[in-house]
């Protein structure tokens, strides 16, 4: 067996999803570290400026900014309440402080999920993850048969153009569609723990690049930062003028984003068109909240919160604030109504120029910790006044009067979660609690930056009853097996994060002793974190992590890798055994969604 374990580790691993051993350690558990250095950022309710006038719905018609250009800025992983605009005090944010100055903010949008593949192709399409298909980063991509702004745009004469900072958002997919141009380069320059990113500088390069050579046309142009994500590291004014590293990153983000709109402001006084720019997140960031490191796993306002902002110079109107809750699959409805082109007709997303009813649903979800792990999905509705979020540990927070859910009120007000509850059920469908399969394929080197980036990144290949991309209907989301009433609440994420949290502790010395920063080994030796000089010690110390936690499917994917990266390829291939029996066992939530 010793001869062909190695290959047969290979191929198990394409079964399993991997926890990567450097990024994702530092991304999605390192409590340790993030704890006491700067994680820890308590959610706090939106302030926005006084003096800005107040509307239920955007103020402008449909077709106001006929002819326009379109810019639309993404941040990646930025929470509102850590911005200027939004009242926190302790950065410096002028270019987006001006954007909201002197355009319209809303104060209540929210992402579908809090991943970011699945957001931008939700922001690119007006649906619902569960119905685009791209649900989850490295094994979904776009089918070509789903629509987008970029396709819509372009059918009416627009240039377009994408610049994007990470591999998740590679042109395999599938966001591409409709752009004349996607630049995705990534590479290793300048960033820690070798991610496969590109920073806000270059990309803000490249786009100016093609501002430059596009000014006549009408054009739409997307650029994404990715630089707010983990790892934190802005340069050392930024880190310096703010209180902590996570607002560092965004207040150089915004500095690039000033480069930006320079760029766009000279074009326009050089003869081009005047131009909507559209200022956004894919998600937030949990910081700590609810028990949640970073974002994947929950539906937490901490993470599915995200600023929205549109400026104009000419034809909309100035230092409005919007109250209205809004979602991501809003923006192409409205966009195109704005510059006088058609959305889709069977789309989630309404117009904002049109008054929205009161009664609206919008719809979130977290099928993260489900696709890698088999763990619980969750969901959530949001209607007037309520949250529910359904789980096996279900929630029900009263938004107006707790904004930062801390009082979850499922117990006191059984009706109204029942209401919910039902309502949830079906709009979403029984097919959207299925585990979600894998329609993309990945070669080795891409499966390499997808771990670089801190992802848990699948190596499957696409399955024979995977959802079809040259269908002309939505794609469809096959189904996982039946679920075990015993198995939900042992499989709640909101339960094994703490379990994850650990993990991603120990696996914070991976990269060994004698290459850790000096900050780093101070902070884990005076909080008692571990430290291991050689990979023999980090394994064991994951080997106690397992004789502790023996039923927690994570701990073997990282085993797996560590045995195979030690030579120990048998026990790799144990490992990576154990872990699929242990999400292979019909664990997955079948239609009757939690209540």
């Amino acid at each position: 067996m010793a001869g062909g374990s190695r290959s047969w580790v290979r191929e198990g691993l394409r079964i399993a999803s991997i926890v990567v051993l450097v990024g994702a350690a530092v991304s999605y558990g390192a409590s340790v570290v993030s704890s006491v250095l700067w994680l820890n950022l308590p959610l706090e309710p939106l302030e926005i400026q006084a003096g800005s006038e107040a509307s239920d719905v955007l103020p402008a018609r449909p077709g106001d900014l006929r002819g326009h250009n379109l810019v639309l800025v993404t941040f990646d992983t930025t929470r509102p309440d850590r911005l200027g605009l939004y009242g926190n005090r302790a950065i410096q944010t002028p270019n987006l402080d001006r954007l909201a100055a002197e355009g319209v903010v809303f104060s209540n949008a929210l992402a579908t999920t809090s991943t970011t593949l699945p957001t931008h192709a939700s922001i690119m399409t007006g649906l619902y993850p569960h119905r685009h298909g791209a649900r989850v980063n490295s094994r979904n991509s776009l089918p070509a048969s789903v629509p987008t702004l970029a396709e819509i745009l372009e059918a009416e004469g627009y240039r377009t153009a994408a610049f994007v900072s990470a591999f998740v958002l590679d042109a395999k997919f599938g966001l591409d569609q409709g752009f004349d141009h996607y630049d995705a380069q990534t590479d290793h320059r300048g960033v820690s723990n070798g991610y496969f990113e590109r920073s806000a500088a270059r990309t803000t390069q490249a786009a100016l690049a093609w501002l430059e050579r596009n000014r006549k046309r009408p054009y739409f142009l997307w650029v994404h930062y990715f630089d707010p994500h983990t790892p934190y590291k802005a340069a050392i004014q930024f880190e310096e003028a703010t209180a902590n590293l996570y607002d560092a990153e965004i207040a150089a983000t915004d500095y690039q984003l000033g480069r930006l709109l320079s760029a766009v402001e000279n074009n326009e006084e050089r003869g081009s068109r005047e131009t909507l720019v559209v200022v956004t997140a894919d998600h937030g960031e949990a910081l700590g909240e609810h028990g949640e490191q970073v974002h994947g796993f929950l539906v937490q306002e901490a993470t599915l919160r995200i600023p929205l902002i549109l400026y104009a110079s000419e034809g909309l109107a100035r230092g409005w604030h919007v109250p209205t809750r809004v979602s991501q699959v809003d923006l192409l409805p409205t966009l195109a109504s704005l510059l006088g082109a058609s959305p889709p007709a069977d789309i989630d997303g309404v117009d904002l120029t049109q008054p929205v009813d009161p009664g609206r649903a919008i719809l979130g979800e977290a099928v993260y910790g489900q696709a890698h792990f088999n763990w619980a999905p969750i969901s959530a509705i949001y209607r007037e006044r309520w949250k529910y979020v359904a789980s096996p540990n279900p929630e029900l927070y009263n938004l107006e009067q707790d904004p930062t859910e801390r009082n979850n009120l499922v117990e006191s007000y059984p009706l109204e979660a029942a209401a919910l509850a039902r309502a949830l059920r079906e709009q979403r469908g029984p097919a959207a609690n299925r585990t979600p399969q894998v329609t993309v394929d990945l070669e080795p080197d891409e499966i390499a930056a997808l771990r670089a980036l801190g992802y848990l990144a699948s190596e499957q290949s696409p399955t024979e009853n995977a959802p079809a991309n040259t269908s002309a209907a939505l794609p469809s989301v096959s189904a996982g097996p039946p679920a075990g009433e015993a198995n939900r609440q042992s499989l709640d994420p909101k339960t094994l994060l703490p379990l994850f949290n650990e993990l991603g502790d120990i696996l914070v010395g991976l990269d060994g002793y004698e290459t850790h920063s000096p900050l780093k080994r101070a902070v884990l030796q005076a909080v008692g974190g571990p430290l291991f000089k050689d990979r023999a010690e980090l394994i064991a110390g994951l080997e106690a992590f397992r004789s502790e936690h023996p039923e927690f499917a994570p701990v073997y994917a990282a085993l797996a890798e560590n045995y195979e990266a030690a030579g120990r390829t048998e026990d790799a291939a144990r490992a990576t055994e154990r872990f699929s029996e242990i999400i292979s066992r019909g664990d997955t939530l079948a239609d009757d969604e939690p209540r």
